[in-house]
């Protein structure tokens, strides 16, 4: 009723995943073919671990074209999932990029005016 209205757009959420029980996280980047994009990124944006998927553009220092974030209750499982978004995909060689600190987390603002 309120969007019919057009007083609200959209509502949503936010999680706050290591508050949730979500301590191991990392971002896994992917060497896939360009062919081979479009499919795998559906592939690894539909796992329920995953909360952000890319494609960026590569380099030839850094030939990963994509890139997702994975969410995990503890080491162990955050292996599992990577091993199984591995299998699932098809795309055996990727890296994983833990976080060694965290400077800043915030949500963006834009300014409307």
């Amino acid at each position: 009723e309120l969007r019919d209205e057009g007083k609200i757009r959209r509502l949503s959420a936010v999680l706050h995943h290591r508050e949730a029980g979500y301590r191991a996280n990392a971002m896994v980047v992917w060497q896939a073919e360009p062919e081979m994009w479009d499919r795998c990124g559906e592939i690894l944006a539909g796992h329920k671990a995953v909360s952000h998927c890319y494609l960026r553009a590569m380099t030839e220092e850094f030939p990963w074209p994509l890139y997702t974030m994975v969410h995990a209750r503890d080491e162990q499982e955050l292996t599992d999932i990577i091993a199984e978004l591995s299998r699932l995909s098809g795309l055996e060689n990727y890296n994983v990029i833990r976080s060694v600190r965290e400077f800043k987390k915030s949500s963006m603002r834009f300014d409307q005016g």
